[in-house]
């Protein structure tokens, strides 16, 4: 924090600033205190003679307080433009690569492919400002300097494969002539690859674009390198898409090296696609082992070392939405680390990301969108015997999954939307338990008449309607770009019978018409998408998804229908079109693998109000987690953009999160770096959120939180007149209540010794105050008839209620948030106050409670060095009744039902993420032990 922070030089940064807008430059206000004549001597005395200033401010407080509003300035500047262009960290020079401005370059011919898709003129910017920044880190001469290796952070759904192609597309305008795309495991969604790639890339102009099909040593001869065309004047660009498999890595590396000189005249982009996938070594990094996949990768990028040649350029860029693997691992000049430069992809203002749809985890500031509906334990137990074939019985939530995959299609028809609309169904990997769901579905379905169909959906499509209106949308996403008359609303179910009823009326895989081609009906389609099932079944129809091409003559109806089973195929790369509804049971603690499965992140404009997703509150709070540790992931990111920082530094930005300890994001064999690690917990604000309902412990903690607070100096009472304050208490004494207070699950709780070791470590060095502790409360204070004695003082107890259905049947409940979010400002006196501009104590809600401008507003105070330890008494009592029942439902909440009260903590550390405050620390990491369970429920 600045020493010029307190309010005694709010005077004279107001005057610098007045300066500033009245048309002075920085290096005037420096000089001569914006004066044309005077020496900054005499300029400052005339301000000091007439009040402007204080008289204490010296020259040099002048100066220095000038200098930190100008970095101010151009800092914020900086923000505004990162906002607009993609965020990179590299302390390499760009080269001069510019916009290729021949209409019938590839890069041109690429922009107006976009125009004719559809693309946003804002969209399309953003894109070519996006590739160009990355090109301008690549190397046309790699021979000296060995090959560049960078990482391009993007998001799940979210367009990547467009970013490739931009980039590809302007890479070939300025000279580079062989494009490698490292993609996946699967051989159709690699074909799907190559394929959308050529179309978007080969259209006739300057540059011709060859497709190189599993080049191999020996292949055809218009395929052999010594047939191919490299040199600085041809005008050919070829491509080829490689599975991460060993055969076809090794046949790609034998391909390459055929010819020598024809290599040395190749100026290579590998572009590793879902690059935290499959190529990640996952061998002891410490033994130098490694893995065969990341073994020939490592050799495609640096060489083989048993020969000399190389190409004329070699530059690796990975792309990801999950890239906790790629910096986590290994560091080595060897090793596929991004040591030239980290890309952050910006998100655009109409994606539906985690943060989006889930919110953050224990943070007021993002709530998500109220479309995740619950799966209760009963609805697992009936998955697991559909599985095991010992029942058809389809579980109530997958029925409703299903009815309201009917309602959102007939919807889109209604409308006139012409593409495919989807319902994804994950249950499990395994291929027999598909066959299970998918017959269990179509008997569930037959069993129905289409008036008791009609219904149950009017019943369910009524509800779902109610609990999610337009306006809940905007109030829970109010960034979202596209405007409300722009937004599509729900129409009568009685305009959309006709097509439910169309829908219902046929179920069938994807049927051929007499010349053998895919015939799509007005009915749904049945996909169950494994290679289990390629090619035609008995009765000649196609099981596996394959949407109709655009503009087929082959489809009967708008927005064909088609519900998709499936497993590994439907958890990476596949783009599932049109999804409206999703029924996902977790198969996987990994972090990054459970992101990659979120098919429902994407883009939903036109039909924004009707996806809807069923998972369990366990998986939901994963995702919710996850969300927040991407969010704090891409927040962290930005300062770097200001400095020259390193991209070695970011492996450690997010190995010292206290986020990491909590759930494992990534595999243990893929980010052997992380388990000892630095943790720096600076800027943490955290909560309390889930507890279980264990009547001893819940006492104990009353316990020791009474003994806490009555060991404390006589309290003061809150502004609001609602709460307690005890200013400034010793970190010994605040210690003691976080040392004995037993945590549920919880990022930072779960490392409360980590913390308070760290806390002690850096304490003096960052001259932190004593703690102010708050004990904040419902109604006034001394006015409540059953509250909470303490110091004398009757502190009203809290209210809070289930999140979730189902959660009352578990042993852990969640409450979704503690804490009011302006109560992080109850230790604010009216000075402080007036000091933000708030004039009365009632105009407090007024204020940001966004975590970092929470923590900026207290450093305009005073209190930058204080943290805050915020107190709760939640009544054991606490019901819906403050809404109507149907509100509550509507907002997934219940009851709270526990046998004790509870005591309810928050924390607010000073402070942003600095590395240098990161202390080397012992975390242990929560492991899956072999016989724990994988997910939702075991797969045998």
């Amino acid at each position: 924090m600045s020493k010029y922070s307190g309010p005694r030089y709010d005077a004279i940064k107001n005057t610098i600033k007045n300066m500033k807008a009245n048309g002075k430059s920085w290096k005037s206000i420096i000089s001569s205190a914006g004066t044309d004549n005077q020496s900054l001597e005499d300029a400052i005395g005339l301000l000091k003679s007439v009040g402007v200033i204080e008289s204490s401010i010296t020259l040099e407080n002048w100066v220095e307080i000038t200098q930190e509003l100008q970095k101010v300035e151009k800092e914020e500047e900086e923000f505004r433009e990162a906002g607009d262009r993609t965020i990179l960290i590299s302390d390499k020079s760009n080269n001069d690569a510019r916009i290729p401005k021949n209409p019938h370059s590839s890069w041109q011919l690429y922009k107006s492919k976009l125009v004719n898709d559809g693309w946003s003129v804002i969209s399309i910017n953003e894109l070519e400002n996006t590739t160009l920044d990355i090109l301008k880190k690549l190397n046309q001469d790699t021979t000296v300097s060995g090959p560049v290796k960078g990482l391009v952070i993007g998001n799940v759904q979210s367009g990547k494969t467009a970013n490739m192609a931009g980039l590809m597309a302007m890479a070939a305008d300025h000279g580079w002539n062989m494009f490698v795309v490292l993609s996946g495991l699967i051989d159709n969604l690699r074909k799907q690859t190559e394929e959308r790639l050529i179309g978007d890339l080969n259209h006739a102009g300057t540059l011709a674009w060859q497709a190189l099909d599993n080049p191999a040593k020996r292949p055809s001869a218009a395929n052999s390198t010594q047939n191919l065309h490299f040199g600085e004047q041809d005008r050919r660009r070829y491509l080829t898409v490689c599975l991460k498999h060993k055969t076809r890595l090794e046949n790609l590396l034998k391909w390459l090296y055929a010819d020598e000189n024809k290599l040395r005249q190749m100026k290579i982009l590998v572009i590793d696609d879902e690059a935290d996938q499959a190529g990640i070594n996952t061998l002891d990094t410490e033994k130098e082992e490694r893995a065969r996949i990341n073994s020939l990768i490592v050799e495609l990028v640096n060489g083989k070392k048993e020969n000399n040649a190389r190409p004329k350029a070699m530059n690796y860029l990975s792309y990801t939405a999950t890239p906790y693997a790629n910096v986590l691992n290994e560091t080595t000049e060897e090793s596929l680390y991004p040591k030239d430069f980290i890309g952050l992809l910006k998100t655009p203002a109409e994606y539906f990301g985690p943060k989006e749809i889930f919110g953050l985890y224990e943070t007021e500031e993002y709530s998500g969108l109220n479309i995740i509906r619950d799966i209760c334990q009963g609805n697992l137990e009936e998955v697991s015997k559909v599985h095991e074939g010992k029942s058809t019985q389809l579980p109530s939530a997958l029925q409703k999954a299903v009815i309201w995959f009917y309602c959102a299609s007939a919807v889109q028809r209604f409308r006139g939307y012409k593409k495919p609309v989807s319902m994804l169904i994950h249950t499990s990997q395994q291929q027999a338990h598909h066959k299970y769901i998918a017959e269990s579905i179509e008997g569930w379905l037959n069993s129905l008449s289409e008036k008791e169909f009609l219904k149950q959906a009017k019943t369910l499509y009524e509800e779902e309607k109610s609990n999610f209106t337009k306006d809940d949308f905007r109030k829970s996403y109010p960034e979202y770009g596209i405007p409300d008359e722009n937004i599509n609303d729900y129409p009568n179910f009685e305009d959309i019978i006709v097509y439910v009823s169309s829908l219902k009326n046929r179920l069938s895989h994807i049927e051929l018409n007499e010349e053998g081609d895919l015939q799509y009906h007005a009915g749904t389609h049945l996909c169950i998408d494994n290679c289990a099932n390629n090619g035609l079944n008995d009765e000649n129809t196609y099981v596996r998804l394959a949407y109709p091409d655009k503009n087929s003559s082959r489809v009967e109806s708008d927005a064909p229908a088609f519900i998709i089973i499936g497993g590994s195929t439907l958890s990476r790369g596949l783009t599932i079109e049109g999804l409206v509804s999703t029924f996902f049971l977790r198969s996987t603690k990994q972090g990054d693998t459970l992101m990659q499965m979120g098919r429902w992140f994407g883009y939903r404009k036109g039909y924004e109000l009707l996806p809807r997703i069923w998972m369990t509150e366990d998986t939901q709070e994963k995702f919710r987690f996850l969300a927040s540790l991407e969010y704090e992931l891409r927040e962290d990111l930005r300062p770097f953009l200001l400095g020259t920082a390193k991209p070695n530094e970011v492996g450690p930005r997010i190995k010292n999160s206290p986020q990491l300890s909590w759930l494992r994001i990534t595999a243990k064999n893929r980010m052997q770096n992380a388990v000892e690690t630095e943790l720096d917990f600076s800027g943490t604000s955290s909560q309390t959120v889930v507890f279980k309902n264990d009547k001893e412990v819940l006492k104990n903690n009353i316990r020791i939180t009474e003994d806490f607070l009555n060991s404390l100096d006589k309290p003061k009472v809150t502004l609001d007149k609602v709460g307690l304050l005890w200013e400034y208490v010793p970190f010994e004494k605040v210690e003691a209540i976080l040392t004995e207070y037993v945590f549920e699950s919880s990022p930072v709780f779960d490392q409360i010794e980590a913390f308070i070791e760290w806390y002690k470590s850096i304490s003096k060095e960052e001259k932190f105050t004593g703690w102010n502790v708050i004990v904040g409360g419902r109604g006034k204070v001394d006015e409540n008839e059953e509250g909470w004695q303490l110091n004398s003082y009757n502190v009203g107890k809290v209210a809070r209620t289930r999140k979730g259905e189902f959660s009352k049947f578990g042993d852990r409940v969640s409450i979704g948030v503690l804490k009011n979010p302006s109560d992080v400002y109850k230790d604010f006196d009216m000075n402080h106050l007036k000091h933000l501009g708030i004039q009365k104590s009632s105009e407090i809600s007024d204020l940001s409670v966004k975590t970092e401008e929470v923590h900026s507003n207290r450093e305009e105070v005073g209190l930058g060095k204080t943290p805050q330890l915020l107190i709760y008494r939640v009544d054991a009592k606490s019901t819906t009744r403050t809404a109507s029942a149907d509100n509550a439902k509507k907002h997934n909440r219940f009851d709270l039902e526990f046998d004790e009260d509870i005591i309810g903590i928050s924390i607010l550390v000073p402070g942003k993420k600095n590395r240098n405050l990161a202390k080397k620390l012992t975390v242990q990491l929560k492991r899956i032990e072999e016989n724990e369970t994988e997910g939702d429920f075991n797969e045998n």
